[in-house]
């Protein structure tokens, strides 16, 4: 036999070993290359959507409030961009039982509301269409996903957003 086809031969015998092909022989088991790996790109305790990390924060805190503490852990308060994100917060907040703050407010023009984070408003999901009027911050319902605007000293448990860290 020649190194050549020895070689091959032992190969072969490894291959089959792995595929578990050989009766009586241990396989290693590769299950693990089959399975769908979630890659969380972001810090302990936040949750990553798309190219984001989300956390929820139970403390209740007024809206500015809030965000300074977003802030501090290297984000803004959520700013939601689709139905589908939106879903994806009003999960993470399952537990909460109340309304959470979001990043929306038009604390400094009356009607004319921007993110804190500073993304482009593209998607809203006020409760009835439409703001109320009656506050210049916003909320989403853990109970339905809505929008409410309500006084920015109310305080509210919230939900934070930063960008994923690919270092991380």
């Amino acid at each position: 036999m020649t190194a050549k086809m020895a070689f091959a031969l032992r190969l072969l015998i490894f291959l089959f070993v792995i595929n578990g092909q050989l009766s009586g022989v241990r396989s290693f088991s590769f299950d693990f290359w089959k399975k769908k790996v979630a890659i969380n790109n972001c810090p302990p305790g936040w949750t990553q959507f798309n190219c984001n990390c989300f956390i929820y924060q139970a403390g209740a805190r007024t809206f500015d409030d809030a965000e300074s503490v977003c802030n501090s852990l290297g984000g803004n308060l959520a700013s939601i961009r689709s139905e589908l994100e939106n879903t994806f917060v009003q999960g993470i907040i399952e537990e909460a039982n109340s309304d959470v703050w979001i990043g929306y407010n038009d604390q400094d023009t009356e009607g004319t509301f921007v993110w804190t984070d500073g993304t482009t408003p593209d998607f809203e999901n006020f409760d009835g269409g439409a703001a109320s009027g009656v506050g210049n911050c916003v909320t989403l319902s853990e109970s339905d996903g809505d929008w409410q605007d309500v006084t920015c000293t109310n305080t509210e448990a919230y939900v934070c957003i930063r960008p994923v860290d690919p270092n991380h």
